[in-house]
């Protein structure tokens, strides 16, 4: 009867034992859950950073063409222009300045969005009313 009792107890204390292990493995699942969560949301942060640094980058870059545009176009109609110039956009502006020398107008465009600059170096010859361009540098 003492070994009864024994057994009785025994298989008692080997039930509370399994509660204690399915609780402790239930943690262990919860906290791997946990450390992927937080690893997959710091990701998908830096994923939008870089998504908005690219967009901003893309936007300036938009805005320099445009500048670069304008400015060939202004030695198209007057080969002999010369000066700076500036242009205002929603996202951002630009500027650009041209000079002449012996038949040859260069370029520099600088457009900034936010906080972020592409430049432009062109120099373009004019012959009979059309422009060759002899270089087009992009940069940052």
């Amino acid at each position: 009867m003492i070994i009864q009792k024994y057994l009785m107890l025994q298989l008692q204390q080997d039930k509370k034992n399994n509660g204690f292990i399915a609780l402790m493995m239930v943690l262990i699942i919860n906290a791997i859950g946990l450390a992927v969560a937080i690893s997959l949301l710091s990701q998908s942060n830096l994923f939008l950073k870089n998504t908005y640094s690219f967009e901003q980058m893309e936007k300036a870059k938009a805005i320099a063409n445009a500048c670069s545009e304008e400015a060939l176009l202004a030695i198209k109609n007057d080969p002999s222009i010369s000066g700076a110039y500036n242009l205002n956009f929603l996202e951002g502006y630009c500027s650009y300045d041209i000079s002449n020398s012996g038949g040859i107008a260069t370029i520099e465009s600088l457009a900034v969005v936010n906080d972020y600059t592409r430049k432009i170096n062109i120099a373009v010859q004019s012959i009979d009313s059309k422009l060759e361009i002899l270089f087009w540098k992009e940069g940052f």
